[in-house]
């Protein structure tokens, strides 16, 4: 009987690569499970798709989930940004329920590691993930357990994404985990004004003999997000979804999520925070906000939730800079204009800035690719806060337009 009860929520909960342990991720879930082109401001993502970037040095992440049939479903998450383009992620979730007259105890634990091309080869938008995860069902007497992994890939030319995801694709899944699991999506970022900020998302997917379709969106306007989503699994489900976010900046994001397919009606809530290893020490909050290491992409937590303001680049400078190498500001009273680099970066450099970066290239030229630069993160921008491939390219198209200015002469007048 329990092992017939077993393989029934499994088909059930076809949502879900784990048999009965949900997705950990509260933004994703609100976007109609709309999430193969990850999120880096989220930890969960790169549970949902491995090669989801982090952004920051890294992230630590709670959930809590509660079904109305009475499970509580509990989730940790953290991820850590390595030199060289490397990132670590670990995962677990346990689940507990007593409505039964014996009590279920499930959990599961993910191991993964992602990189990412565009730090070691800035021309190669790519990131590629791969984790390795135990699951393990409990209910009385009855005990079973599976190992498999996943792997997903993720292209970013922003502000399109395109995510793919493998899921289970190796090892005996027994009745832990759905066969057959996968998941194409594509995604497309709007920064309408300064202040307001749109994220599109489409998904289409198969977990065993059943479809899934997932459409996802996030409207973003100061600390607040307002999400919603659509997700249709064939002859299982077709439901709304909905969803808060609210940004603490440097000091990470709470999201809520309500999904009324999930065992008859589900309520999400998690909390995610800068947090990572630097020499040696941990830190947490504004001092794990920004990545001492190249990122390529995303490398300060939370950039995509910040405003900018007026047009004074002197009301920028008051935001102070957020990393040693380059002088990056983000926040309000940015200037409006932006110019956008092949890397996803965002830059603008004031005219006061731009004469210091013309002497010192004139005295030292060779050294003019590493020069320090005013670099402005604009709401929903990736972007590269220490890449020499980046300021090379962004060098490379004002050395093209100084000269061509340079060398443009007026037609000669000739006298009749």
């Amino acid at each position: 009987m329990k092992k017939i009860l077993l393989s029934a929520a499994t088909v059930l909960l076809v949502s879900n690569s784990f048999g009965f342990i949900a997705e950990p991720t509260v933004k994703g879930s609100a976007m109609g499970s709309a999430y193969a082109t990850g999120a880096g401001d989220d930890i969960f993502a790169a549970s949902f798709n491995p090669a989801s970037s982090i952004d920051g040095l890294g992230q630590l992440g709670v959930a809590w989930h509660k079904r109305e049939s009475a499970e509580h479903i509990f989730s940790l998450g953290y991820g850590q940004n390595l030199p060289a383009g490397f990132q670590v992620q670990a995962f677990g979730n346990y689940l507990y329920d007593n409505h039964y007259a014996d009590i279920m105890r499930n959990w599961e634990a993910r191991a993964g590691l992602g990189f990412d091309f565009r730090k070691v080869y800035a021309a190669l938008p790519l990131s590629v993930g791969v984790n390795a995860k135990y699951g393990s069902f409990n209910m009385g007497d009855f005990k079973e357990d599976a190992i498999t992994a996943d792997l997903g890939l993720l292209a970013n030319f922003y502000p399109f994404k395109i995510g793919f995801v493998y899921n289970n694709f190796v090892g005996a899944l027994k009745d832990i985990y759905t066969h057959n699991t996968w998941a194409l999506g594509g995604s497309y970022s709007w920064a309408i004004n300064s202040g307001n900020f749109l994220d599109l998302r489409l998904d289409l997917g198969k977990e065993n003999s059943n479809g899934r379709t997932s459409l996802g969106a996030e409207y973003r306007v100061w600390i607040l997000a307002l999400r919603a989503g659509y997700i249709k699994i064939t002859d299982v489900t077709k439901n709304f979804t909905w969803g808060l976010g609210f940004s603490l900046g440097e000091y990470g994001r709470i999201d809520a999520a309500y999904l009324p397919y999930d065992y008859n009606k589900t309520y999400k809530i998690s909390y995610v925070i800068p947090f990572g290893f630097k020499n040696g020490d941990s830190v947490i909050g504004p001092n794990a906000a920004v990545n001492p290491h190249y990122e390529g992409s995303g490398s300060a937590y939370g950039s995509s939730n910040l405003n900018a303001g007026s047009s004074s680049s002197a009301a920028a400078a008051s935001t102070g800079p957020q990393n040693k190498v380059h002088n990056v500001y983000s926040g309000a009273g940015l200037p409006t204009y932006v110019e956008p680099a092949a890397s996803g970066a965002r830059e603008v450099t004031p005219a006061s800035a731009a004469a210091a970066a013309s002497s010192a290239a004139a005295t030292a030229s060779s050294s003019a690719a590493n020069a320090a630069r005013d670099v402005y993160i604009y709401p929903g921008m990736e972007y590269d806060d220490g890449s020499v491939a980046a300021l090379k390219a962004i060098n490379a198209k004002k050395a093209a337009r100084s000269a061509a200015t340079s060398t443009a002469k007026k037609p000669k007048r000739t006298m009749k």
